[in-house]
């Protein structure tokens, strides 16, 4: 974006009724972006299709907002869609979105979606994080980061690094300026992401049977695990990297409906392995959405996962042999 659009992109910001749309299921950083914009420009609220996670949850009850679920887009709003790339993450919000596409601002660090042609598309795919993309926005506009917003912007770097495991040295020199910004101390930060609860259990139940289901393939030394839950994939994929796998694939089922997770350790993604091109292709193959970062992806729609699981499996594998003859 040039000067001049920057600065429309600002002025339809600060005057505009908006809606800021987070993805199904949102996560922390989908959320933490919608809470920055939400604290920097007037005549915002927030909607996400399906609920979000329980540590989105817990953000928003932290600041105190409602995040409102499948409520109609009204016609004077400006609609902002954040951390989606996908047609499957907005739910029933769809069809009022792409109606109104075109007058559409996304912002995002996921590879575009191409049949998305909104008026602004924000993206940055090297970023780590959303957040990072909203910084990086908002300094470009001269709107100085502080405050709740430096704060949710830094939630939204912590969880999607998975606390700094993916992060780069760009992540961490916004990390530290945003720190500074709130006069606050990590210990305060992470505080608003560790209350426990049932979910929490929940969530640990999930990481075990992932690891108990798991069957693997092997090409050299590179491990490809794969696993089934029925719920928190994203948690039991990155699991499995922590117990010895290279990439995880993780699916779970309800009645037709499938979701897959999938990670991949950067020792793969900086050889040339991306899995978000990977699952766009099995999505299209199969006739679903999938996509994402390099280290990254899922895929959303209907089937039988197993079956999907394994075609996944299989090209990685087939991926690895090219990427190590």
């Amino acid at each position: 974006m040039d000067d001049s659009e920057i600065w429309e992109l600002k002025r339809i910001l600060y005057e505009d009724k908006k809606v800021l749309v987070v993805h199904k299921q949102a996560d922390v950083d989908s959320l933490a972006c919608a809470i920055a914009l939400y604290y920097t420009f007037p005549s915002c609220r927030i909607v996400t299709p399906s609920s979000a996670n329980a540590t989105a949850k817990r953000v928003a009850e932290h600041y105190g907002l409602d995040i409102g679920i499948d409520k109609k887009i009204e016609q004077d709003e400006r609609i902002v869609i954040l951390d989606t790339c996908s047609d499957n993450q907005l739910g029933d919000l769809l069809p009022d979105i792409m109606d109104r596409m075109k007058e559409c601002i996304v912002i995002d660090h996921h590879s575009p979606n191409p049949k998305w042609k909104p008026r602004y598309y924000i993206v940055d795919e090297k970023r780590n994080s959303c957040a990072e993309v909203v910084y990086d926005l908002l300094e470009k506009m001269d709107i100085r980061v502080e405050g709740k917003v430096a704060e949710s912007l830094i939630l939204g770097i912590i969880t999607d690094t998975a606390h700094f495991r993916f992060a780069d040295s760009y992540t961490l020199r916004i990390f530290a300026d945003l720190l500074d910004r709130t006069g606050k101390k990590m210990d305060v930060i992470l505080s608003i992401l560790e209350l426990e609860g049932e979910d929490d259990y929940s969530k640990k139940i999930a990481n075990l049977k992932g690891a108990q289901r798991l069957s693997f393939r092997t090409y050299k030394k590179f491990v490809v695990a794969q696993s089934q839950v029925s719920s928190f994939e994203s948690s039991v994929s990155r699991a499995l990297l922590l117990l010895g796998a290279d990439v995880a694939f993780v699916g779970a089922q309800n009645d037709l409906s499938i979701r897959i997770s999938a990670r991949a350790n950067t020792t793969l993604t900086d050889k040339g392995l991306h899995l978000g091109n990977l699952l766009r292709e099995i999505g299209e193959e199969t006739g679903n959405l999938g996509g994402g970062h390099a280290g990254a992806a899922g895929l959303n729609g209907t089937g039988d996962v197993e079956a999907i699981l394994n075609i996944c499996v299989e090209k990685t594998i087939m991926e690895l042999k090219k990427l190590f003859p």
